[in-house]
């Protein structure tokens, strides 16, 4: 494309600024004659008279010609500022999209990532269970929480690694607790109270927060040593056999039994114990009007209870999840979402659901003191919870580091050993 010559610019330049003296000059010639005829001719009264109003005449329009384009170029200014801040909101919105795409590629491969190192410590526990002849309690726990890798048999639970290899769940039961018919057992633990019942605290990161105590209940198992096993250890087979239900019923039933043995006079003491669902239990369509003849009974509001249900089990179920938070709803109970962020961070399955708190997966916690795709994701969780009237926990807070960097977020809540570790329940006030 041909370039315009640079020696035309100056001339352009030039013919601007003439266009603008033009006028001013006129008007200073002819005022300059006006007074020399005035003074320097014999003209009478009326002649000068006359002169000097064309000389005023002549005056006032330059002084107009001169606020018109002072008035000009104070317009010009206005509008080149106006287009200099469009400007500068343009590049700021570039860069933050640029931005967010640069941490939205850093999630995606932070993911990638952890699913490596998940796939790769879920291989390791499997062939450690294989070897070992006497596994730990906690690896149960640990393979369990792979849902992916478990599936249901006729004859009991396998997990099955990448190479196509099988452990199943009814050998390792037996080695892990020395139970030869686990079903047997937990039925036995449901109808004789075999299990104990903790609580670990959710401390308030705001003074402002309308609901000041709150405390997860947590279960274990007693086995003949009276011993506690955790829930990793017995849950797979409960899952199995169909008995979570049954033994969520047998946990809300202590827990309500608690809420009532309180003292009346100091029943607003309470705090909202949250109890934690199965999936199974999501789609029990009896659990609702279970809790509410339970209530009914104790003359328990269930203001007082809050159950959890699980982010996997939400984007699983969303249908069942959704009528089964709904139920409860009605009842007065309170509903959270557990794990939030494990499965990446989308709120399609969260905006349908009718929450009061959200748990931001305890991974996403462990992390937010020293990876800024971490802290950018908890921001963005607690505005959008903040968006729809949800409450925010971060749960697994395990150090002081990290519970303060939840507080300059705006988290609202923190669970963790960082925070209160369990304790069996006893008196709730």
């Amino acid at each position: 494309m041909p370039q315009r010559p640079a020696s035309g610019r100056p001339r352009s330049r030039l013919l601007r600024l003439a266009r603008l003296l033009m006028p001013a000059l006129a008007t200073v010639s002819l005022a300059t004659l006006l007074v020399f005829t005035i003074f320097f001719t014999e003209f009478d009264w009326q002649w000068v008279a006359f002169l000097s109003g064309v000389l005023v005449a002549a005056v006032l329009s330059l002084v107009s010609a001169s606020w018109k384009a002072q008035w000009r170029v104070a317009r010009r200014t206005l509008q080149l500022e106006q287009i200099k801040e469009r400007l500068a909101v343009e590049v700021a919105t570039h860069r933050r999209t640029s931005e967010q795409l640069e941490r939205e590629l850093a999630l995606h491969q932070q993911d990638r990532e952890r699913f490596a190192r998940e796939t790769q410590a879920l291989e390791r526990v499997v062939e450690g269970l294989r070897e070992s002849a006497a596994p730990p309690i906690g690896a149960l726990a640990a393979v369990a929480r792979h849902h992916d890798a478990v599936h249901s048999l006729a004859g009991g639970l396998r997990v099955t690694d990448e190479a196509g290899q099988e452990v199943y769940l009814s050998s390792l039961t037996e080695e892990l607790t020395g139970w030869s018919d686990p079903q047997t057992r937990i039925r036995n633990a449901i109808d004789e109270d075999g299990f104990d019942l903790h609580a670990q605290d959710i401390r308030p990161l705001r003074t402002q927060l309308q609901t000041p105590r709150m405390m997860e209940i947590l279960i274990r198992m007693r086995d003949e040593e009276e011993l506690r096993l955790p829930p990793g250890a017995f849950f797979p087979a409960a899952e199995h056999f169909g008995m979570m239900p049954d033994i969520d019923r047998w946990v809300v039933r202590k827990v309500v039994a608690a809420c009532a043995a309180s003292d009346p006079a100091r029943r607003a003491e309470l705090p909202l114990v949250c109890i934690n669902a199965a999936r199974s239990t999501i789609a029990d369509s009896a659990f609702p009007e279970f809790v509410a003849d339970t209530l009914r009974h104790h003359h328990i509001p269930g203001s007082l209870l809050c159950f959890e249900i699980s982010d996997s089990d939400v984007i699983a179920a969303r249908a069942e999840a959704e009528r089964f938070a709904s139920a409860l709803k009605r009842l007065g109970c309170r509903v959270s979402l557990d794990g939030f962020g494990s499965a990446g961070v989308g709120f399609d399955h969260v905006k349908s659901m009718p929450l009061d708190f959200l748990k931001i997966d305890g991974r996403i916690i462990l992390a937010v003191a020293r990876d800024p795709v971490a802290v950018a994701k908890v921001t963005a969780i607690r505005r959008v919870c903040q968006s729809m009237g949800t409450r925010t926990i971060a749960e697994m807070v395990e150090s002081e580091d990290v519970l303060q960097k939840l507080v300059s977020l705006g988290v609202d809540y923190a669970q963790g050993f960082g925070v209160a570790r369990p304790q069996p329940l006893g008196a709730l006030v």
